[in-house]
This record gives structure tokens, C-alpha cells and sequence, in this order.
């Protein structure tokens, strides 16, 4: 079985954002190309992401993603991992980089999916790697 993807929304993204879903999915499939099972892929509000970093992370703020993995399973259909995007912090960060909403949610779920594919970005070597894949993952699109 392959990786289904639901994409969902818990917030409001606009007419625009949810018309073009397929792609953010579509994205997190090539970033998992050999996980099996399902991933939701969640766009939350502001009070929803910061409700999950603190019962999760322990962190008290607003963050952009979260991501979780869980236990592997063979089961046709059982759950790979929950990536949770915030809207409204996604909003602020493409007009601080100066691109379009689409464009960073699409790098949003593309960087969590690599958290889950066993990536991390806990060094500036690691970060830069990721970054690349990442960008490398949305220009085929």
C-alpha cells in the first residue's frame, strides 16, 4: 500500500489555498516515497499550534509546524505521521520572505515531511541539506 495523504482544514486558508491542496499533498508523498500508511496534513490556527507545542513540546509560543511520527506499522492504512501547519504564522513568514502563501505552506509541509522521513536539521550542515531537498522537492512539482 502506498502513502494517502488528507489534507485538512481546521482553519479558514481562503478559497485560493484550499482549491490548490493537491499540490501540498502531492508534495509530501515525493518527500516520503517509501512510507507506507497515512499522513494528515493539518492547517491549524494560532491557538490550535500553540496548544500542540506546549502539550507535546513543552514550548509556550506560536511555531510554524509540528510534526509527529508514529510507531511503524504493517497494517494496510495505519497512521505514518500528523504534520500541523499554522495559517496564520505561515501568512506572516511568506510576507516576511516575500513569496505567495502557496509557496510556503508547500515548503512548510515538504520540511516536516523530511522530519519524518528521518531528516533533521539540527546542525547549520543538516539545515542547509534539508533546505535544498526541500527546494530541490517543490521546483518538480
Amino acid at each position: 500500500m502506498k502513502l494517502s495523504v488528507n489534507v485538512v482544514f481546521k482553519a479558514d486558508p481562503g478559497p485560493a489555498v484550499k482549491r490548490r491542496s493537491a499540490p501540498l499533498a502531492r508534495a509530501v508523498r515525493k518527500a516520503l516515497p517509501r512510507a507506507r500508511g497515512e499522513v494528515n496534513l493539518v492547517f491549524v490556527g494560532g491557538p490550535e499550534i500553540v496548544r500542540l507545542n506546549k502539550a507535546f513540546l513543552g514550548k509556550s509560543h506560536r511555531t510554524d509546524v509540528i510534526a509527529f511520527n508514529y510507531p511503524p506499522c504493517t497494517a494496510p492504512g495505519a497512521p505514518f505521521g500528523d504534520i500541523f501547519v499554522c495559517l496564520p504564522q505561515a501568512r506572516l513568514q511568506a510576507r516576511e520572505l516575500g513569496h505567495p502563501l502557496q509557496r510556503e505552506l508547500l515548503l512548510l509541509a515538504l520540511h516536516r515531511a523530511l522530519h519524518l522521513a528521518g531528516m533533521d536539521d539540527d546542525t547549520a550542515a543538516r539545515r542547509a541539506a534539508m533546505h535544498r531537498r526541500a527546494e530541490r522537492l517543490a521546483a518538480a512539482l
